[in-house]
Order: structure tokens, then sequence, then C-alpha cells
């Protein structure tokens, strides 16, 4: 038997062994089984450990392990759901102690491009002045503890207003606040002044940018305003300078059953494009309207499995038991719009703030309002994947009902994870 991940870390210190008494045990529900070539790997969705075992045999003469690892569980009066509802709450305590603020900063609502699907269309393209954004800097410097910050950049298109971005970093570098930055960018209006810019005084870190499909559909999809045509080689060539520079780029696959065919070709034109980039990593996500049909669903996984294969799906971390959904949920990070409003997410942009940045006190209700968890469904508490689950009433995108396919695809990246630490495995032991 090996270790192939330990629990996570906020649990390693704190989480008991299970001690071993004379009595029935059974396999925690929260245990997800993936066969290998030469065993079987378990992943403990509450715990975040993984064990790997070389054969059945071996696995069936493991129980002291597997019961001191929460892998299995007393079979009689012991409410593992209840457990895991502890534990959520004692890492929402140990969360309190986090020094670093967040903050969402729509640097304008208007964008360079007209994307049929935006979830942000007709709302009004309000933009951040040079003012607002000193007093942006101002409530930062005054808000944040530590002087550590972590700033999300966000639109509309946040390049159209980066002025905004160079007075708060500005600021911010000059009062000596150790801060990094992430985008969220349809990636056009880069260049070669921007990246350079990005990278020493934004201390950008991450950028996601979205390509539709390839140049005939992305263009069409885009939209751009006074397109030239050139815009999708553009976009190629600006991913391209950002990786050199080490910036990790992830590219969104926004697919519908009316792109799909066209997402596969993409896949093999960014591979060959970016086959030297390690920081790259692409995913596909179904449109925000899309019906999840059968024909849909057999598309969006053949999609990702691709994506898996040609090595540009990177594994995700996965969380075990999380406290929060997003940061609607989380004390510890805010949206401010281009009028100072400060909110708890991006998609209430135009109503629902909890107050502002020339306001001292927040709206509690409204805070806690966004906190509000939707009640549990019938099979809820059958679920492997209740320790990483919370779900908002307030959250646009999640429903009274959990679809298949959610839970299909959230199975299909716990195994993605389990693979890649077990391929990790196999190639240390190889050398």
């Amino acid at each position: 038997m090996k270790y192939l991940k330990e629990e996570d870390s906020w649990l390693r210190n704190g989480l008991i062994r299970q001690p071993i008494r004379d009595q029935q045990y059974r396999k925690s529900i929260f245990v997800v089984d993936l066969p290998v070539e030469d065993g079987v790997l378990l992943y403990n969705t509450a715990t975040g450990s993984i064990l790997y075992f070389e054969s059945d045999q071996e696995l069936q003469n493991s129980k002291d392990i597997l019961i001191s690892n929460w892998f299995y569980v007393p079979a009689f009066n012991f409410d593992e759901f209840l457990w895991v509802d502890f534990l959520r709450d004692k890492k929402r305590e140990l969360s309190s102690d986090n020094p670093t603020k967040s903050y969402l900063i729509m640097t304008t609502m208007d964008c360079n491009a007209r994307c049929f699907y935006c979830y942000e269309k007709g709302r009004r393209p309000i933009t951040m002045t040079l003012q607002t954004a000193n007093d942006v800097s101002d409530y930062i410097m005054t808000n944040a503890e530590n002087k550590k910050v972590k700033i999300s950049w966000f639109g509309g298109e946040p390049l159209v207003n980066y002025k905004v971005i160079d007075l708060i970093c500005e600021d911010l570098k000059r009062n000596r606040f150790n801060y990094v930055s992430h985008m969220i960018s349809n990636g056009l209006l880069f260049s070669d002044d921007v990246i350079a810019k990005a990278l020493n005084l934004w201390n950008l870190r991450r950028v996601q940018i979205t390509i539709d499909g390839t140049e005939g559909q992305y263009l069409k999809i885009k939209s751009f305003k006074n397109g030239k045509g050139d815009e999708f080689q553009k976009v190629m060539n600006n991913i391209e300078a950002l990786l050199k520079q080490g910036v990790l780029v992830s590219i969104r696959l926004n697919q519908s059953i009316n792109n799909s065919d066209d997402l596969l070709i993409l896949v093999d034109l960014i591979k060959d494009k970016f086959s030297l980039y390690d920081n790259l990593s692409v995913y596909n996500r179904l449109l925000f309207d899309e019906e999840i049909t059968t024909d849909v669903q057999l598309a969006y996984f053949r999609l990702k499995q691709k994506l898996q294969q040609v090595g540009l799906l990177k594994p995700k971390s996965m969380e075990a038991i999380k406290h929060s959904q997003c940061m609607a949920d989380n004390d510890y990070s805010l949206v401010i719009t281009p009028k100072g409003n400060v909110g708890k997410c991006e998609h209430f942009s135009e109503d629902h703030y909890i107050g502002s940045i020339y306001d001292e006190k927040f709206n509690q209700q409204m805070i806690i309002q966004f906190k509000e968890p939707r009640e549990p469904l019938s099979f809820c508490k059958s679920c492997a994947l209740y320790p990483s689950c919370v779900r908002l009433k307030m959250c646009p995108s999640q429903l009274d009902v959990c679809h298949e396919f959610t839970r299909k695809d959230l199975h299909d990246n716990i195994h993605i994870m389990m693979k890649s630490y077990y391929q990790k495995f196999k190639d240390n032991k190889s050398e």
C-alpha cells in the first residue's frame, strides 16, 4: 500500500486517526474507487487522501489502515454526513485566520466583443473613472490585512480600461503591498507593452481567455466591434506571448451542440501551436442556456476526453470539504463595480449590493442572503460528492435539482486527478 496523496493540509494536523475497535465497519460513502493497470486507487472525498493498492489481496489485508484513515467507518451509529458538517464548520473557523483579501474589480462593463451568449448583455457599459480607481486603491489599502491582496480584473473586457489597473497597482506597489492579480479577458488587447506592464506592475499570474472555435467560427461568435478579420490570429499570438513570459493561461472553450465538431478541430490547432508550453491549460464548458440533452452530453465528454488525451486538460486540485462555494459566501472576497459599489457576486453587478467603498458598514442581511444554502436534495445523503458540494440559493447557475450530468462531470474530474497522482508515482518509481 502507498500513500499517493495525504490528507489536505488543514486536516493533517487536526484530524485524529480513527481508533480501531471491536465492531463492524463498512466502506465510507465518500470513497471513490478507480481500477488501474496494476492495482486499485481509493480517494476519500472527505479527507483528500489517495491510497494505492497493488492487488485486491493487499486491499483486503489493509483493513486497519483503511479504518485509521477514515476509508472505513463504523457500520452502525455513525452519521458520516454529520461528521463532514462538523469538519466543514472547523474549516470555516480556520479560514478566519486567512490574511489575504481577494477583490474582483470590474474596470468597465464595456467590451470590444459582442458575444451572443454574454450574460452581461443589455447592461449599461459603465466604465470606472480614474478618481474612482484612486478611491478603490485607498479602500483596499485601508481594509487589507497584513498588506496581502489578490485581485481579479474583470469586465466587460478589463483591458478596455487598463489605465485604472495601472493606477491601482501603482498605489499598491508604492505602499509596499504584497499583491498578485489574475484576469478574465478575450485576449485581443494584449501587446508587448501591455504584457511587460502586466508582469512588472500588475503582477499578473494567470489569464483566462475564451476561444469558441476555429477562425471563422470564432470571428462570427465574437463579432468584434470594428473587427478587421485578423482578431483570431492576434489572440493566438498574444496567448503565446503570455506563455513565453511564464504567465499561466487557461483557455476556456464555450461549447454548444452547434460548435462541438469545430472545437475538436480547434483542439488540434491549439496543441500544434502551443505544444512547448507547460503553463497552458484548456477546458470546455457548456453555455449557460444549453439544454443538457443526450447529444449535448456525448459531445461534451467527447471534447473533454480529447483535451485529456492530448495533454491540454490539466488535473484540477480537488478540495476536500469545501466550506464555501465561491466568493459569494466567502467572507474574504468582494466584488467592486465601476461605480465603486461593493457586492458578493459578479452576476449581480447592477443590484444586490452589500455596500460601497464609500461606506463603512455593509448590509449584513444581504451578506446572509448570499450565504443561504439550498435545501438538501433527496439523494444528497448518499452522494460521494457531499464534502465538496455547497449549494447556494442565490446562485443563478445552481438550480433546485442536481443534474446527473453535473455529478458525472465532477466524478470524471476526480478520476482525472487520481490518475495524475498515480502516473506521478509510476514515473518516480521508474527513475
